[in-house]
Formats: C-alpha cells, structure tokens, sequence
C-alpha cells in the first residue's frame, strides 16, 4: 500500500498541490474571514462604545404626557422635555435627586409665549393737516420660498385737531370728514396722527425656566454667554407693582425676516371740494401727485434688532433717529400646544420611518398662507404684571453637553439647538435638494427654533399661579455607566424603576439611544411650504439594535464564504477521483479488495489534510489570529472536506465490477432508452442524462451561487438600510465598508472559480466525445451551439431555483426587498457568464488537430 500511495503522489502531484493548496485556503480564509469579522466587531463597538450614549441618560416626563413617544419602540420627539405645561412638582425633582446612582437631576419648565415688543416707526415730522401714503411689506424666508407676512397700502392723515377732541365735523374740512366716513364709524373720537406704523410683529417669545446650577452639570450654557452674566445668582425684582424677570435672550433666531417702509407726502390742493373725490376720499387721495419722504429696510429679528428698545423717527429718505426707551411691561403673553403626530406609512422607499404632523384648523379671520400644527390654549391670551430683564444673551451653536456620548458638533443639543429639519420636497410633492428649514416669525408653525429666553424656576409662579406642579421635565444622569456594558444599562433601568415607584411619572431610558432618521409628513399644499422634512429624532435602545444586527451580517458572510470555500474543494476532489474510477478498477481485477483501496484512501485524506494544516500553523505562528482550540477547529474542517470528496468521488467507483470499472465512467441509467436522440434538444436531454451526477452538481452550485449572492446582497442591504436609520450608525457603516468589500470580493472570486472549473472538467472530459463528433463531420460551431444549449439549460435552471429560494427565504423570514431588476441580474447573469466560459473552452481545445492526429495514425 505504501508505494501505491507513493506512486499516486508521484503520479498526480499537480493534482494533489491543487487540492493542498485549495485545503489550505479554508484555514487562511478561516483566519482571513475570522480577522476581519472581528475587525469589523471591533470598529462597530468601538465606534459604539464611544458614542453610545445621549446627553442626558433618563427623561422624566409627567404622565398626561401623549406626545413624546409617538411613534412606539422608543421615539421620541425632539423636544419632548417641554412638551408639556407642568405636571412635574420641585418636591419629585428632591425625591429623583435623594436616589442613589443620580449624579444630576436637571428641571426645565416651558412658561408661555410672552408678547414681545413693537418696533414704532413714525414720521413726526409730518406737520397736521397734511396727508401721507405708505407703503410696507414683510416677507420671511423659510428655506424653500420667501413668504409675504403682509403687503399693504394705507392713507394716513394728520388731524389738525389730533389728541382726542370730541369729533365734530364743523372742526374738519370736507376731505378729512369723507376720509374719516369711509374709514370709522362716527361719534369716535379722532386718533388720527403722524404716519405711524408698526415692525417686528408677531413677536412673540417662547420663555422657558432651568435651575441653572443643575443645568451647567449638564450642558455648558455659562460658556456660550456673550457678556457672562449667568443666571446662577439673580432673581425677581420688583419694579413698581411689576415683577423684573432676569432672562437669557436667544442672540439669534435664526429667522431671516425683512420689512419695508416706503413713505410719501400727497400733495392735496388747498381747496378740494366733495365733488372731487369721485369713488372715494381713499381713491382720490392715492391718485394725487406724491413725492417720496423715506424708504427704509429693516431685519427686525436680526440680532441687530431683535431686542432693541427703540422707537424710529423718519427724517427723509433714507435716514432716521432711534429714540430709546426703558424695559417694557406688556404683560401678555400665549399659550401654544405642542405639534402632534400620528403613523403614517411604516416606511418609505428609502426605509426611514414617516410620520405626519397634524395640522390645527385655522381661525375663519386668519389669512396667512401657511399650515399651522399648533394652536393657542387655554384661552387667546393671559395678563400678569411682569417684565423681562435681558441680562445677557446665549449662542446655541456654543452649547455643548457635559456628557457628550453621542454628540457631535454641530447637532441639535436638547432644547437649545432644537431639531435640524432639512427639507427633502415641498407641498406639492416635488422632492428638492435637501436644505435647512428656517423658522418664521410665528409661533404656530411648524419649526420655532430654539427658547427666545431662558430664566430661573421662580419664575414659574407668575406663570401657573400657586400651581406647584410647573415643571415639564426632569433630565437624569446616572453615575457609573460611562462604559456600554449590560451592566450599566441595568442600572439605568433599576433607577427608571425606582423614579417611577417613588413619583408615579413616565420615565424613558436614553441610555444606548441614538439620533435616528424620521421623515415628517408636514401635509402642507403649496410648492411655497415645505412638505416632507426630514429630521433626527432619538430612539431608545438603537446602538444594541445596531451590534445585533453588524453581528448577524457577519455570521451569514461567514458561513457564505465556507459554503463556498466547500463547495470548491468538493468539486475539484470529487471530479478527480471519478476520473480514478479505472484504476480502482484495475486494482481490484489484480486481487485488492475494497476495503484495501479504502483505506489507502483513508490514508490519503489523512495525509493531505496534515499537509495542508503545515501553511496554517506557520501562518498563525506569525499572525497569533487562531487559539490552539480554534486551529482544531480549522483542521476539524480540513478533514470532512476532503473526507467527504473522497467518499463522494469514490464510492460510485468502488460498486462497479472490475470489467465495468475498465469500461470508464461507466454511467448507465436503465431509462437512458427512452431518450433516444431524435434531433438537437432530445440530444442535450440525452446527454444530461448520461451524465446526471455531473450536470445535477453543476446546477446545484449555480443554485447554491444564486441563492448565496441574493441573500449576500440582501444582507448588506438590511444592514445598510438599518445604518442608514440612524446618524450614528452612518458613520459604522462607512467604516465598514471596507471590511464588507473584502467578503464580497472573496464571495465572487470563488463562485467564479467554482462554475468555471466545473465546466472545464465538464467539456475536457468529453474531448473524446468531441473527437467522434468531429470524425463524422460535426462543425465546430455545431458543437459549440450544442454545448451552449447544454451549459444555458444547467444553468437556467440552477439559477432559477435559487433565485425562488432565495427570493422565498427573504419575503416569508423578513422585511428586506430587492428591487425585481436586480434579481433578473443575478439570475441571468450565471448562464451568460457559462455560454462564454463553454465557447472559449472549446475554442482552446484545437479540435482540428485532434481530427488530423488521429487519422495519421
């Protein structure tokens, strides 16, 4: 047995070397696979553990709150923490604070909408009994369009007799008298004066309250101050019967309004009788000569403006005076609801969730071209005696959180930089390139921006009036879960657990969440609004989601590429041993019995599985990739692969008899005489036939290829798609690119090996088949259309069935769908790929010389 086996060494080396270095190929790409899989493990968790966590660990919320989480599986709201008017008392802030593990315990209250100040432009100049026509408009730019706020025309007189006198007519001349007919109903006292109008309206301020030392351990607002005065120490004053309110004004809004005054002197005749004025005094007036006296712009909520106690004197043209004046005490101030959503479609075309914001149905007066999500509560407005003192002013851009997780600069940073909506279509549906959607100067709309003012707690009790329940939120952080670790996400949850047991309140748990990706259905109608935005909300629980899944797409391009890998040792080590099938033949006609040759087989598996361990062992000595348990492992694979080629190849070989053997592959199936060949395609089924453990194979690891490449690409789409929901993970999946690339390249490069040696052994097995078809006068190009209607048959049908499979698998297991084109690609493209590999086979064999050759002898 032993100079048997040293002849078969001898004798078929190059053989041999092949499957040596084919076997030795799963175990470097077991260390291959194994290396980079953990590289991508560790990127992933790296990229996790550094940004896992949120600004803040716990929201307490009050437990009327509906809004915050609409969406179920943990969404919530941009700025769920004041979605709410009170519902949280301080007494709950001690007791969430007196817990052991909190570290900061960080109130916030939304107080209302207080009514902020005018800006007064006058003429008064305009001496009394002279006329003037105006002409203004306000527009806003809301990142799409610019939209008119208003656009108007007016005639204004200055009364003689303005100050409030009594009205009797006899004190007027007939123009004012007609002008005050049209324009007031009589018996009302005269109020006319110098052209004045009014800017910066709507103004109203959204004003919210902190604890400021507890919100410095939590965001870094002191540090975005611009003058430095904090909060930390200041408190209500008393003015008169008025309450001073200190406040933090927002430095810039964001909104890019502009307002236009155009103001004119109307030259009136001296002496202007009631037959003059035709339709109207209005129409007569406005017809009249005029000359410009002012034309100014303005951008009253820049920075510039925005907060500047001014009133404006128009002195001509393009000049005027600013007249100051001392903090104002308006005292009114609103009540807006937070927007609401519902479900929309589960997911879009590109898999991000969708939700709709519900519109509030407008007032019969109000004409405002625009959709509104929010409305005014609790009556039109509120009074109370109070002012705002700004003490300074804060920069959102500058706000950073003290504990950053997940944060990057630039995002919105809780209620300070609220959500970045970026437009993506517009009310008619039409998509546009993505851009920021800019608030406008209304309260109802959609986007407001961040807080106009920011102040202390105490001043909630103007506000809710003796209601000690006025907080809308309390943001938690837990000491001693810096790590990502299942043990820190148990004590956040312990600490839920407990906050509830003790307040009653709602709690969500951020810890682990990450800015995820929502499209926001705004259900506007105009090509002037923005209609579907899209936006980072924060969904609980998505950096595990996110390990689960990078895990399970490792796991499955793993085992693709062993399937593969098997499948190509199989196929070279079973093809070669039926073509062995005489020599075991002629051992046994010579006296070996079958369990002589098998173990001598025994012995080569055993053999070229050590021989092919040798590479693997001296590779990991330099590498230190595999533990000793994990090399078992590999040669525990080596072993079956060969083994079961061996038994495979051997075993159709081993039952024929001696004489049969001798005959060759010896393949006779007992129904081969139903198929007798009658013309071309009864000649490809008959050869199919002849042939079922050749061609089966063949069509098999089609099948296996199509269905691994579908479930390949289906894979990288899941875990792409899944990425693509969340900003965090987009950043994960860019870093795994590469990784990812080195398993597809490897999956390909192998699947093409693999059908191409299968058709080489196919057609070079049948040169002698070739020959005799050749000898009885068959073309070349008869037999290339013969073998390409063979080859197109084998692989239709193996990639036919494992599309369905594959196709059958993703849609009964999942949600992931491929688009129809690609899977008609993959489908197709085996059997275009094997039409060429068979033509150029067969073109290399030089059939001419093989005819020549033979009749010469």
């Amino acid at each position: 047995m032993f100079y048997y086996l040293k002849t078969t060494l001898r004798e078929r080396w190059p053989l041999f070397l092949v499957v040596l270095i084919i076997l030795s190929t799963i175990g470097l790409g077991y260390m291959g696979a194994l290396s980079v899989s953990e590289r991508m493990v560790i990127q992933a968790k790296g990229d996790l553990d550094k940004n896992w966590r949120y600004q803040y660990d716990i929201l307490v919320l009050p437990n009327k709150d509906e809004t915050s989480t609409v969406l179920g599986d943990g969404w919530l709201a941009p700025q769920a923490s004041i979605s709410n008017y009170g519902g949280i008392s301080l007494k709950d802030v001690e007791t969430i604070r007196e817990i052991s593990g909190v570290e900061v315990a960080a109130p916030i209250s939304i107080l209302a909408y207080p009514e902020g100040d005018i800006l007064s432009v006058s003429n008064n100049n305009q001496p009394p009994g002279t006329y003037t026509y105006s002409e203004r408009k306000s527009s806003a730019f809301n990142g799409l369009a610019h939209y008119t706020i208003y656009e108007s025309e007016v005639v204004l007189e200055h009364s003689l007799h303005f100050g409030g006198d009594e009205w009797n007519p006899e004190n007027y001349s007939e123009l004012s008298n007609k002008l005050a007919y049209e324009n007031e109903e009589e018996n009302l006292y005269r109020m006319y004066g110098p052209a004045t109008v009014s800017m910066r309206q709507p103004n109203h301020l959204m004003l919210i309250a902190i604890d400021p030392i507890e919100e410095n351990k939590l965001y870094s607002l002191n540090d975005s101050l611009v003058l430095g005065n904090p909060l930390n120490d200041l408190a209500i004053s008393k003015v008169d019967q008025f309450d001073l309110i200190p406040v933090l004004a927002l430095a810039d809004s964001k909104v890019q309004m502009t307002e236009s005054l155009k103001v004119y002197d109307i030259q009136v005749p001296e002496n202007v009788s009631e037959s003059d004025f035709g339709k109207s005094a209005t129409d007569y007036l406005m017809n009249l000569p005029r000359s410009l006296y002012a034309d100014i712009t303005l951008e009253p909520f820049s920075p510039e403006w925005k907060y500047k106690n001014v009133s404006i004197n128009l002195t001509g043209e393009d000049k005027y005076e600013e007249q100051p004046y001392l903090d104002s005490f308006f005292g009114v101030y609103y009540h807006y609801s937070p927007i609401k959503f519902e479900s929309g479609d589960t997911t879009n075309s590109t898999g991000i969730p969708q939700l709709k914001a519900i519109p509030v149905k407008k007032n019969e007066h109000d004409t405002r071209n625009l959709t509104l999500y929010r409305e005014r509560v609790s009556g039109d407005l509120k009074f109370a005696d109070f002012g705002l003192n700004v003490v300074d002013y804060y920069v959102p851009d500058e706000i950073e959180p003290i504990y950053k997780g997940s944060w990057n600069v630039g995002e919105p940073t809780d209620v300070y930089t609220p959500q970045h909506s970026m437009i993506i279509a517009d009310g008619t549906g039409n998509e546009v390139d993505p851009t920021p959607l800019i608030p406008l100067p209304y309260k109802d709309t959609y986007y407001t921006g961040s807080p106009d003012m920011i102040t202390i707690l105490d001043a909630a009790k103007i506000f809710y009036e003796g209601d000690q329940n006025f907080l809308s939120s309390v943001r938690v952080v837990v000491n001693g879960v810096e790590e990502r670790t299942n043990a820190s996400q148990q004590k956040v949850e312990m600490i839920a657990k407990e906050i509830i047991d003790k307040t009653g309140l709602h709690v969500e748990i951020l810890l682990g969440s990450s800015a995820s990706k929502v499209h926001i259905d705004l259900a506007a109608e105009s090509d002037n609004e923005p209609g579907v935005v899209e936006e980072g909300w924060q969904q609980t629980g998505v950096s595990w989601s996110i390990q689960e899944q990078i895990e399970k797409s490792n796991v499955v391009l793993f085992i693709y590429l062993l399937l593969v890998s098997f499948v190509f040792c199989y196929t070279v080590i079973t093809h070669s041993l039926l073509r062995r099938s005489t020599e075991f033949a002629m051992l046994r006609a010579i006296g070996w019995s079958r369990r002589k040759i098998i173990g001598s087989l025994i012995v080569e598996i055993f053999a070229l599985s050590l021989l092919a361990f040798i590479p693997i062992v001296i590779a990991n000595a330099k590498l230190d990739i595999l533990a000793w348990y994990q090399l078992g492992f590999v040669f525990l694979i080596i072993l079956p692969v060969i083994g079961i080629g061996y038994f495979t190849g051997s075993r159709k070989a081993l039952k024929l008899s001696p004489r049969a053997g001798l005959e060759g592959e010896g393949t006779q199936w007992k129904f081969m005489r139903f198929f007798s060949i009658k013309g071309l395609f009864t000649y490809v089924t008959h050869q199919l036939m002849r042939r079922p453990l050749r061609f089966g194979l063949l069509s098999i690891v089609l099948a296996l290829t199509s269905f691994m490449v579908i479930l390949f690409i289906a894979t990288q789409k899941s875990l792409s798609d899944f990425l693509l929901l969340s900003f965090l993970g987009e950043t994960i999946d860019l870093n795994l690119k590469g990784f990812q690339t080195v398993f597809l390249v490897a999956g390909i490069i192998l699947t093409v090996s693999i059908v191409f040696l299968l058709l080489y052994l196919n057609i070079t097995e049948r040169r002698g088949e070739f020959f005799i078809l050749r000898s009885i006068g068959w073309s070349l190009q008869r037999i290339q259309l013969y073998m390409g209607i063979e080859v197109l048959l084998v692989a239709v049908v193996g990639s036919i069935i494992g599309g369905i499979a594959a196709y059958a698998l993703l849609t009964y297991f999942s949600a992931i769908w491929l688009p129809i084109w690609l899977l008609i690609t993959i489908v197709i493209t085996p059997p275009i790929l094997m039409l060429l590999f068979s033509m150029a086979i067969v073109q290399s064999m030089r059939m001419k010389g093989i005819v020549n050759n033979h009749y010469s002898a």
